[in-house]
């Protein structure tokens, strides 16, 4: 796979380039809305049970997004 690839052939395994691929393949769901860490996150990722990864973009009470389903995602 080319664009999987660096310009020195290594395959780019960092989170941040998983998650555009994701996005990219329409398995990645942006939630932009608050939520709270405290059962919210996991209640709204069981609904989904695996078949699309999550991007909760404002947790209540942090300042850094929270990704999660992101190694259950099957691949297309």
């Amino acid at each position: 796979m080319a664009a999987a690839t660096g310009q020195l052939g290594v395959l780019d395994l960092s989170f941040r380039t998983a998650l555009q691929r994701l996005d990219a393949a329409g398995r990645l769901l942006k939630v932009r809305s608050p939520v709270d860490p405290h059962l919210e996150i996991a209640g709204l990722a069981m609904q989904r049970d695996g078949d699309v990864a999550f991007l909760f973009e404002r947790v209540k009470g942090h300042t850094m997004p929270v990704a999660t389903s992101f190694a259950a995602s099957p691949a297309n």
